[in-house]
Protein backbone atom coordinates (compact mmCIF):
# COMPACT_ATOMS: atom_id res chain seq x y z
CA UNK A 1 0.00 0.00 0.00
CA UNK A 2 3.04 2.37 0.30
CA UNK A 3 3.70 2.83 -3.41
CA UNK A 4 -0.03 3.38 -3.84
CA UNK A 5 -0.89 0.24 -5.31
CA UNK A 6 -3.67 -1.58 -3.31
CA UNK A 7 -5.40 -5.29 -4.23
CA UNK A 8 -6.81 -5.32 -7.44
CA UNK A 9 -10.10 -6.57 -8.13
CA UNK A 10 -11.64 -9.35 -10.36
CA UNK A 11 -15.17 -10.78 -11.20
CA UNK A 12 -14.65 -13.72 -9.21
CA UNK A 13 -14.34 -11.74 -5.96
CA UNK A 14 -17.26 -9.50 -7.02
CA UNK A 15 -19.60 -12.19 -7.87
CA UNK A 16 -18.74 -14.36 -4.67
CA UNK A 17 -19.30 -11.25 -2.18
CA UNK A 18 -22.73 -10.61 -3.76
CA UNK A 19 -23.92 -14.29 -3.67
CA UNK A 20 -22.84 -13.86 -0.23
CA UNK A 21 -24.79 -10.72 0.70
CA UNK A 22 -27.96 -12.79 -1.27
CA UNK A 23 -27.45 -16.00 0.41
CA UNK A 24 -25.96 -15.34 3.86
CA UNK A 25 -29.00 -12.95 4.89
CA UNK A 26 -31.75 -15.71 4.23
CA UNK A 27 -29.89 -18.41 5.78
CA UNK A 28 -29.56 -16.18 9.27
CA UNK A 29 -33.36 -15.54 9.24
CA UNK A 30 -34.17 -19.19 8.19
CA UNK A 31 -31.82 -19.63 11.84
CA UNK A 32 -33.50 -17.46 13.66
CA UNK A 33 -36.36 -18.43 12.90
CA UNK A 34 -35.83 -22.05 13.96
CA UNK A 35 -34.16 -20.82 16.79
CA UNK A 36 -36.94 -18.99 18.30
CA UNK A 37 -39.70 -21.89 16.99
CA UNK A 38 -37.48 -25.07 18.84
CA UNK A 39 -35.91 -23.18 21.37
CA UNK A 40 -32.36 -23.43 20.46
CA UNK A 41 -30.07 -20.86 21.82
CA UNK A 42 -26.80 -21.74 20.23
CA UNK A 43 -28.65 -21.57 16.70
CA UNK A 44 -29.45 -17.82 17.90
CA UNK A 45 -25.95 -17.39 18.33
CA UNK A 46 -25.14 -18.61 15.22
CA UNK A 47 -27.41 -16.72 13.41
CA UNK A 48 -26.22 -13.72 14.77
CA UNK A 49 -22.54 -15.07 13.68
CA UNK A 50 -24.11 -15.40 10.00
CA UNK A 51 -25.81 -11.68 10.24
CA UNK A 52 -22.40 -10.47 11.32
CA UNK A 53 -20.85 -12.42 8.20
CA UNK A 54 -23.20 -10.42 6.16
CA UNK A 55 -22.47 -7.19 7.41
CA UNK A 56 -18.62 -8.03 6.64
CA UNK A 57 -19.54 -9.25 3.24
CA UNK A 58 -21.47 -5.70 2.26
CA UNK A 59 -18.46 -3.49 3.88
CA UNK A 60 -15.69 -5.62 1.73
CA UNK A 61 -18.19 -5.23 -1.22
CA UNK A 62 -18.05 -1.49 -1.17
CA UNK A 63 -14.84 -1.57 -0.85
CA UNK A 64 -13.84 -3.79 -4.03
CA UNK A 65 -16.87 -2.11 -6.17
CA UNK A 66 -15.28 1.49 -4.95
CA UNK A 67 -12.18 0.41 -6.15
CA UNK A 68 -12.81 -1.07 -9.47
CA UNK A 69 -15.28 1.91 -10.14
CA UNK A 70 -12.70 4.73 -9.03
CA UNK A 71 -9.72 3.30 -9.05
CA UNK A 72 -8.60 4.80 -5.57
CA UNK A 73 -6.30 2.40 -4.10
CA UNK A 74 -7.23 3.78 -0.63
CA UNK A 75 -10.65 3.21 -0.76
CA UNK A 76 -10.85 -0.56 -0.21
CA UNK A 77 -9.08 0.64 3.51
CA UNK A 78 -11.62 3.22 4.36
CA UNK A 79 -14.62 0.40 4.04
CA UNK A 80 -13.00 -1.70 6.26
CA UNK A 81 -12.71 1.32 8.92
CA UNK A 82 -16.74 0.95 8.44
CA UNK A 83 -16.56 -2.34 10.44
CA UNK A 84 -15.81 -0.68 13.69
CA UNK A 85 -18.47 -0.10 14.94
CA UNK A 86 -19.92 -3.42 14.64
CA UNK A 87 -16.78 -5.31 16.01
CA UNK A 88 -16.93 -2.57 18.83
CA UNK A 89 -20.48 -3.21 19.88
CA UNK A 90 -19.48 -7.12 19.37
CA UNK A 91 -17.41 -6.89 21.49
CA UNK A 92 -18.85 -5.11 24.53
CA UNK A 93 -21.84 -7.26 24.46
CA UNK A 94 -18.96 -10.06 24.49
CA UNK A 95 -17.85 -8.81 27.76
CA UNK A 96 -20.84 -7.55 29.75
CA UNK A 97 -22.08 -10.96 28.52
CA UNK A 98 -25.09 -9.97 26.84
CA UNK A 99 -24.55 -11.95 23.55
CA UNK A 100 -25.21 -15.29 25.43
CA UNK A 101 -29.46 -16.39 25.25
CA UNK A 102 -28.56 -18.35 28.50
CA UNK A 103 -32.03 -16.79 30.13
CA UNK A 104 -33.99 -15.39 27.52
CA UNK A 105 -36.97 -16.10 25.78
CA UNK A 106 -36.04 -16.94 22.01
CA UNK A 107 -38.48 -14.46 19.79
CA UNK A 108 -38.87 -14.28 16.22
CA UNK A 109 -41.10 -11.02 15.96
CA UNK A 110 -40.93 -7.27 14.12
CA UNK A 111 -40.00 -5.51 17.84
CA UNK A 112 -36.90 -7.34 18.26
CA UNK A 113 -35.67 -7.50 14.58
CA UNK A 114 -37.11 -11.42 14.71
CA UNK A 115 -34.39 -12.28 17.30
CA UNK A 116 -31.22 -10.10 15.88
CA UNK A 117 -31.74 -8.33 19.58
CA UNK A 118 -33.67 -8.71 22.67
CA UNK A 119 -37.63 -8.08 22.71
CA UNK A 120 -38.27 -4.51 24.20
CA UNK A 121 -41.86 -6.16 24.20
CA UNK A 122 -44.34 -8.78 25.50
CA UNK A 123 -44.80 -9.93 22.42
CA UNK A 124 -43.41 -13.31 23.14
CA UNK A 125 -43.80 -13.41 26.55
CA UNK A 126 -46.64 -16.04 25.53
CA UNK A 127 -44.15 -18.38 24.28
CA UNK A 128 -41.87 -18.67 27.71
Amino acid sequence: MASGRGAGESTVGLALLVLSLTVMPVVSFGKLWAAARWDVPSLASEARETIACSYLSLTALGGVAATAIAGWWWIDAVFALVMIPWLVREGREGLRGEACFDDSVLCFCRECWFGVRSCPSDCCAAAA
